[in-house]
């Protein structure tokens, strides 16, 4: 059919601070600033940086935090059939659900974001290589210290990225396909860095409505997890 929805989640690991978002919303602030320097933290155990940003007292920067990642859903629409080698046009939205746990300060911002994106594509054999291009509504999330503790009505004013990614599609057999992705997303905050992740993805046709996939990824800047392992599943209809 034209439609195809897709949910998943993924299992994270990260060394140093799994609360990245509070470490950038500081850097932000104050370059010289730990990210255990915060207002109503009496800890005596973080320390200034100088001015080349903060720097990680020695539990944070030992701590190694994994868990459940977020739940992410989408909603495509077939805009363009390829026919003939021509192009194909995929537009919809996606949605992201917090799900990773509040009480570690894991990963997620803890709102919900929405995006809208369109992904050109074009089949040539075995491969399909494609083009993809979005926007994302973030959620500002409630600024918390080291314990992850609530700092009242403060929030990050997160910006609202546009993103894009490149890849190609491989037809393993008539039942596999192997997906290989580069993604990029701008950064959220004017003193953070931008998303930028590799993935490889495994998809099994279980039947003519259900697609399950297994994927793995690593990331290249401190805004993105060291590495990552999910399962996704599709529903066309």
């Amino acid at each position: 059919g034209n439609w195809v929805f897709r949910g998943a989640s993924d299992f994270s690991r990260v060394d140093g601070v799994a609360n990245a978002i509070e470490r950038e919303a500081r850097r932000t602030e104050d370059p010289t600033l730990s990210p255990d320097d915060d207002d109503d933290d009496d800890d005596d155990d973080g320390g200034g940086g100088g001015g080349g940003g903060p720097v990680l007292n020695a539990a944070d920067s030992a701590r190694t935090a994994s868990g459940l990642g977020d739940g992410h859903f989408s909603a495509f629409y077939k805009a363009l059939s390829p026919v003939d080698g021509a192009f194909g046009l995929d537009v919809g939205g996606r949605l992201k659900v917090p799900l990773s746990s509040r009480d570690e300060c894991f990963i997620t911002n803890g709102e919900i974001d929405t995006s809208v994106e369109a992904r050109l594509f074009r089949p040539m054999g075995r491969f399909e290589p494609s083009l993809t291009v979005g926007w994302t509504k973030r959620g500002d999330p409630v600024r918390r210290d080291s314990r992850c503790q609530s700092l009242g009505d403060r929030r990050v004013d997160f910006r609202d990225p546009f993103y894009f990614g490149i890849g190609v599609g491989m037809e393993v057999s008539p039942l596999t396909t192997l997906d290989v992705d580069y993604f990029f997303r701008e950064k959220l905050l004017p003193q953070s860095q931008p998303l930028s992740q590799a993935r490889v993805t495994l998809q099994f046709r279980l039947s003519d409505t259900f697609r399950l996939g297994v994927y793995g990824a690593t990331g290249f800047t401190d805004a993105t997890p060291d590495w990552v392992l999910g399962t996704s599943l599709g529903v066309r209809f």
